[in-house]
């Protein structure tokens, strides 16, 4: 048996974010032993249904955040789905992904495509995407995990162009080298304002190279975590 045999489709927009108001007004499925029907009604009409001799059961247990998002050093994803407490530390859990045994080491995430937990970030802004390499550089050296540099260079009528993209790109790269820390290279470089608004993750963009940036920086820090960790 699988656990994908139990998957099953449920549409975000039938998920209830919050209790419903009044909370009497919740649905209630009722179930006809006899015959089999199944009736929709509603909390506010339990009482109608309960007979002399009936035995009601309260169930006074509480819903966790039990679905953990993770990577592993490779940056391959993982799903968590906890079960029961073993002990403080120790869970039984089900797990989804490629290759997960015991022992290898997780970082849990703060959502589906977020950040390990516990992650900061700091922005820094710079004059230009000419002087990304070098503050990239500096940020590097601090002691960061990974250094997420954005820019945009928009074509003109001169080789200026070239020019700034060749130098961030090269820049960044010797970054990376030198100092051993993912650089994420998220500077869009676009022929005209609406490429770049369009590559810009905002309401309406059809891409986001910035959290693609971001993504591939910190997924390449726990690769690299993996590789130097005895």
């Amino acid at each position: 048996m699988k656990t994908a045999d139990f998957d099953y489709r449920l549409p975000p927009e039938l998920i209830a974010q919050t209790p419903v108001e009044p909370r009497d007004a919740s649905r209630l499925m009722v179930v006809d032993r006899r015959t089999g029907d199944v009736l929709h009604r509603h909390f506010r009409d339990l009482p109608g249904f309960l007979r002399s001799g009936d035995l009601l059961v309260h169930n006074e247990s509480r819903v966790i955040p039990a679905r953990l998002f993770a990577r592993k050093l490779t940056g391959a994803k993982v799903e968590i789905l906890l079960l029961r407490r073993r002990a403080d530390d120790t869970w039984e859990t089900l797990v989804r992904g490629k290759r997960v045994r015991a022992g290898v080491p997780l970082a849990v995430l703060d959502g589906p495509d977020g950040s390990p937990v516990g992650a900061e970030a700091e922005v820094i802004r710079v004059p230009g995407t000419f002087e990304l390499p070098i503050v990239a550089r500096a940020c590097a050296q601090s002691g960061v995990a990974a250094v997420i540099a954005l820019g945009v260079v928009i074509r003109g009528g001169t080789p200026h162009f070239e020019f700034v993209c060749d130098a961030a790109t090269s820049g960044l790269t010797r970054v990376a080298l030198d100092t051993g820390v993912p650089i994420g290279f998220g500077v869009l470089t676009c022929d005209d304002e609406a490429q770049a608004l369009d590559r810009a993750g905002l309401p309406g963009s059809h891409e986001d190279k910035g959290r693609e940036a971001a993504h591939a920086a910190l997924a390449t820090a726990l690769v690299l975590r993996g590789i130097t960790t005895p």
